[in-house]
């Protein structure tokens, strides 16, 4: 290239003969620019709602194992004893967390009424703790014991777990509108021959 027709190229460029392309090449880098962040956009849009749907899912099958295991755990239960102290446990819980009085309460209704003694009342004690803490409603741990109760407990004893159940909701502050609710269904479920 010789030096006039390096000064001519000069020129040109200084008239703006090739400028329109460098203009329509920053032009097409700037549309992509922000067609790239509206995609970026749109991605995490989608992104944020599977997730969501994901938690939705884990949500629901978390809740249909844990009634899945809550009904094979009170499936177990077959002592009518067993079943009281279970019932008795929810039902204390039902303002909240137990405490130690509330506990020694059931304990001694469970071995002067009920005849659980030594470690069979440690270990009943034990498992209602444990089963309480499994259950998601108490109305669930009823309409699973009633035929227990139905089939091995005499009028007596029914009137007995009752009354158990009328001294441990009324101690402390009285019964809660959900603890008479259970004591209600229970005493007609009991009271229901079937």
């Amino acid at each position: 290239m010789t030096p006039e027709k390096a000064l001519n190229l000069i020129d040109a460029d200084r008239d703006g003969g090739s400028m329109h392309i460098l203009g329509i090449i920053l032009g097409i880098l700037a549309a992509a620019g922000v067609w790239y962040f509206r995609a970026q956009g749109a991605a995490r849009g989608i992104e944020s709602a599977v997730d969501a749907a994901g938690h939705l899912k884990g949500a629901y099958n978390r809740r249909k194992f844990r009634n899945k295991v809550e009904g094979s755990v009170l499936s177990n239960v077959q002592d009518p004893a067993e079943a009281a102290a279970v019932f008795l446990v929810v039902l204390a819980k039902e303002k909240g967390t137990m405490t130690s009085h509330v506990e020694s309460l059931v304990s001694a209704l469970l071995s002067d009424r009920a005849g659980l003694q030594g470690m069979a009342l440690e270990e009943a004690m034990s498992f209602a703790n444990w089963v309480s803490d499994e259950v998601a409603d108490g109305h669930d741990v009823v309409r699973k014991f009633l035929p227990i109760w139905r089939s091995k407990l005499g009028t007596a004893e029914r009137a007995d777990l009752i009354d158990m159940a009328n001294i441990v909701a009324l101690d402390g502050y009285g019964a809660i509108p959900q603890q008479t609710e259970l004591i209600r269904r229970l005493a007609d479920g009991l009271a229901t021959a079937r």
